[in-house]
């Protein structure tokens, strides 16, 4: 048993603590001894006077010690300390945080301002303010006792035996009122000591506390147990509701004041005023948010609150001690705020984390859903709280968002841009608009500014340069706009001065190939090779379904197949386009036929060429098989390819989306098709089954496109030719513009022609002897000058691949780029083409959208079981973070009875004592 003595008083400091026998059983038996030892050796050591007093003193203190040891002594001591929560902070570092929000009105600049400790708080009048929270805060205790009145009515319409329960719930209600009321008249009061305007409001705000004193003396009259109980607390719970909101007028129009005091204090001449001001003006959203978490908000947490920060774009960023520790860069142009969250999960999963505090203006425009990681967070206890940084008006600017148009044309054909313009606060202001090739102009035109909203200009003119083409649109930086990186767009058109040879095979020239290939033979860019391979002219000899010789098959950029039966085309030729397509790079298009496209081929080797299957999920299907003669089907876009090029019949994304349900049926569908994982469906019927109709896929090095019908020809009717031929004509310039361009002796090209800088980008080359062979040791290498970073690297020949050699170079600079593809052998002596990209930081959303989404950092705090408040409102966020910490006591003991430093004591003891009765010749 533990017997403490009486001095360990402290729970928190140090304590001593028996273990063995009692204390007081001990002690007396070791001052009994104590004093039995003394006198039992005075008599033999009286003679000596001091010594011998000394003497018998060691050797009582010998057995007191030896008894108390006995005893089992233990030093116990408990120390208490503090545990801080961990709190992290994640601030936005993406572009849209270097906007100044100067359009902001005048009232809330004056409050930043005096937040952010520029301007004395002295010199604000904050009555109305303080007002309108007092206002506030009754307002939600009134909305309690309307709630509470209405649960009690439910529990009196449930049940007469709830009637216990409902006067609790009316009591509870009562309570709120009157507690409302109280707080309603001091709101009152504190408006009637404002100099202007709050005495207006004033007499309406007591009136308002009268009204709910009655409405608490109104219910707590109603007899619950009577047979009206349930109407009559349905009425006052109306009555009490309507006070609410009220209230809630009353506390609006106290901030109306407010606002008008502190527009007032702006628009005086006060210096210091101006001074505040202007330093504000000059801070962009990261540096108020940085004033505030490093100043403002740290103050309120008081040093009781462990801070871990980073800094994130589309990622997580280090910081320290609150900046960053390279000067932010601001580059990125898209802001995730879904990875983010997720890397805290990952790098802080065995943490103990309070919370994550997110400062940010919300942009979201790249990456997984944040709530969904926002979720992932609180599912395991870490709470999501958001800052909101930035103005949620958007400021004064003008954004070329986008410059788009056809990726690839021909010679002579008409290259047609569109920039899409977003404007904000610019109204009456004008501009010019200019497009450039290179350093030319192309167009010029003024344009006068409107509304905020969406302007779309579109460009055409003759394509009469060869080669890869770059596009400017831009618009010179107008007076006030708060960002100047966004008003440009770059565009890469590639224009083929070769002709395309395709090949198109069917089984008969039926009305759907036949319209294919007499918009195919008009084009002038084009060489057709027709084979009808049961055409009447051919009885006798029927033509073979590709050609015979592999080399002939590659030098067609497109392959189209129509209804053509599988025991035309062996394993042998299947494979062959397959291979065409994976590495050589061509661009194979499939018409489906209700005979054997696609259902002969779903199991041999074209099969994975097929951009559909029959299987939804796990359900099975049954066979590819045709609509019934009286169907009628239409086709709607499908969300996932609705912008893709093949498809934007016109340019605006509603009315292009409007056009596909309004052409003509189609009557035959192969159906049921689902998309496979990795493809991307562009139309789908307009039925509650939504089969896919026409499908495209990446594969190796080429391209697939997927025409689930042969009845696209009927798109012809009321419209002319204009739907079928630009549907027709937008695929093969889609399908081939990631085509090897070059002489007979080297073709080359790129897997993209624009990409963002940072990214990698393949290079893709196939050189050719004199014989015009396929050079399979040949060393070919691939040069990018970039100002000071250059590249070179050697390109790898790519087995059974028809002569295709792949490499590729890294981490391209933002700019214009020309790419050598130079061919290092004997017999190759100049032979080299170059290729022309893009590396430029897309807009994105952040460039378009710049204000503050409120929306979008409330809804992921609250999946987020947090809070959502403004920036000037971190301290209260901080302060509450602040008091989440807990007091922890940690213990120890010491066993001072089975220590050495008591049993040396008790020997040195004896020892001194042996020693001293040694000198004084004592036995």
């Amino acid at each position: 048993m533990n017997f403490p003595l009486p001095l360990a008083t402290d729970p928190t400091g140090l304590s001593v603590v028996l273990k063995g026998y009692a204390w007081w059983t001990m002690l007396p038996l070791a001052l009994g001894l104590a004093w039995a030892i003394v006198k039992l050796y005075k008599r033999e050591s009286e003679p000596y006077s001091a010594a011998g007093r000394r003497l018998r003193v060691l050797r009582a203190s010998a057995v007191v010690l030896l008894v108390i040891l006995l005893s089992q002594p233990v030093l116990h001591r408990v120390i208490a300390s503090y545990q801080a929560p961990l709190v992290i902070v994640l601030r936005d570092r993406s572009s849209s945080m270097r906007v100044k929000d100067a359009h902001d009105p005048l009232e809330r600049r004056v409050r930043t301002a005096i937040t952010l400790g520029l301007l004395d708080r002295k010199l604000r009048d904050a009555n109305a303010e303080i007002a309108a929270q007092t206002l506030v805060s009754a307002q939600n205790l009134i909305e309690s006792a309307a709630a509470g009145a209405r649960q009690a009515q439910q529990l009196l319409q449930e049940s007469t035996v709830n009637v216990s329960a409902a006067r609790e719930r009316a009591k509870g209600a009562c309570e709120a009122l009157a507690t409302g009321a109280s707080r309603i008249q001091a709101g009152a009061k504190q408006l009637g000591d404002l100099p202007a305007g709050g005495k207006e409001l004033a007499p309406n705000c007591t009136a308002l506390a009268e009204l709910a004193e009655r409405l608490r003396k109104d219910l707590g009259e109603v007899v619950l147990d009577a047979a009206d109980a349930a109407v009559r607390l349905q009425e006052k719970a109306r009555a009490v509701a309507a006070l609410g909101e009220e209230l809630a007028k009353s506390a609006a129009a106290a901030r109306q004041l407010q606002d008008r005091a502190d527009r007032a204090l702006g628009e005086s001449d006060k210096a210091e005023v101006k001074a505040a001001l202007a330093k504000l003006a000059e801070m962009d959203r990261a540096a108020v948010a940085s004033a505030m978490l490093d100043g403002k908000a740290a103050e309120a947490a008081s040093g009781k609150v462990e801070f871990v920060q980073y800094g994130f774009d589309t990622d997580l960023r280090e910081l320290a001690s609150g900046k960053d520790k390279r000067e932010p860069d601001h580059t990125r142009s898209d802001t995730d705020l879904a990875t983010p969250l997720l890397r805290i999960a990952e790098r802080h999963a065995q943490d103990s984390v309070a919370a994550v505090v997110i400062c940010s203006d919300g942009r979201h425009t790249s990456g997984p859903s944040p709530e969904d990681a926002a979720r992932v967070l609180a599912a395991r206890g870490i709470v999501v709280h958001t800052l909101g940084v930035g103005s949620p008006d958007a400021p004064p600017d003008i954004c070329v968002a986008k410059l788009d148009g056809a990726l690839s044309v021909f010679m002579e054909e008409t290259i047609r841009l569109t920039a899409h313009i977003k404007i904000a606060g610019m109204k009456g202001k004008s501009c010019t608009l200019a497009l450039m090739r290179g350093d030319k102009p192309i167009q010029q035109r003024e344009l006068k500014l409107g509304d905020d909203g969406w302007l779309h200009e579109n460009f055409e003119f003759p394509a009469d340069k060869a080669g890869p083409n770059v596009f400017t649109a831009s618009i010179k930086p107008l007076p006030g706009e708060v960002m100047t990186d966004n008003n440009s767009a770059e565009a890469l058109v590639d224009v083929a001065g070769d002709r395309l040879k395709v090949l198109l095979v069917d089984e008969l020239p039926r009305w759907e190939t036949r319209y294919v290939a007499s918009l195919l033979r008009r084009e002038r860019k084009m060489t057709l090779d027709e084979r009808w391979l049961l055409s009447g002219e051919n009885l006798g000899a029927r033509p073979k379904a590709l050609p015979e010789d592999e080399k002939a098959l590659e030098e067609f950029e497109v392959v189209v197949l129509g209804d053509v039966p599988s025991e035309r085309l062996s394993d042998a030729d299947q494979k062959r386009l397959v291979k065409y397509v994976s590495d050589r790079g061509g661009f194979l298009v499939l018409i489906a036929g209700p005979k054997s496209m696609p259902q002969a081929y779903l199991s041999g080797p074209i099969a994975d060429l097929l951009p559909v299957r029959q299987q939804a999920g796990e359900a099975v299907a049954a066979p590819f098989t045709s609509a019934e003669a009286s169907e009628r089907i239409r086709v709607k876009l499908d969300p996932a390819g609705a912008s893709h090029e093949i498809v934007r019949i016109l340019r605006d994304p509603a009315l292009n989306e409007q056009v596909w349900p309004a052409l003509p049926e189609l009557h035959w569908v192969a159906r049921p098709a689902f998309a496979k994982p990795g493809a991307t469906p562009l139309l789908v019927t307009d039925d509650a089954r939504k089969d896919v109709v026409v499908a495209t896929q990446n594969f190796g090095a080429g391209r697939v496109l997927y025409v689930g019908t042969d009845g696209t020809w009927n798109w012809r009717y009321k419209v002319a030719d204009r739907v079928h031929a630009f549907f027709w004509s937008q695929a093969v310039r889609w399908g081939t513009s990631n085509r090897l361009i070059g002489g007979p002796r080297l073709k080359a090209g790129c897997d993209r022609r624009q990409v963002r800088p940072g990214d990698r980008i393949e290079v893709l080359a196939r050189p050719r002897d004199a014989e015009g062979k396929p050079a399979a040791d040949a060393t070919l290498v691939a040069e990018l000058t970039a100002g000071d970073q250059p590249q070179r690297v050697t390109l790898q020949f790519v087995p059974d691949s028809g002569g295709l050699y792949r490499g590729y170079l890294q981490n391209l600079p933002a700019g214009v780029h020309n790419i050598t593809v130079k061919v290092e052998s004997p017999g190759f002596e100049g032979i080299q083409q170059e290729i022309q990209v893009i590396a430029r930081e897309a807009v994105g959303q952040e460039g378009i959208e710049l204000s503050r989404d409120t929306a979008r950092l409330s809804a992921l705090a609250k999946v987020g079981g947090g809070s959502y408040y403004d920036i000037l409102e971190s301290p209260t966020l901080f302060a509450q973070l602040a008091g989440q910490g807990r007091e922890r006591t940690s213990e120890s003991s010491y066993e001072v009875w089975a220590s050495y430093p008591a049993l040396l004591l008790v020997v040195l003891i004896l020892g001194i004592e042996w020693i001293l009765r040694k000198r004084m010749g004592l036995a």
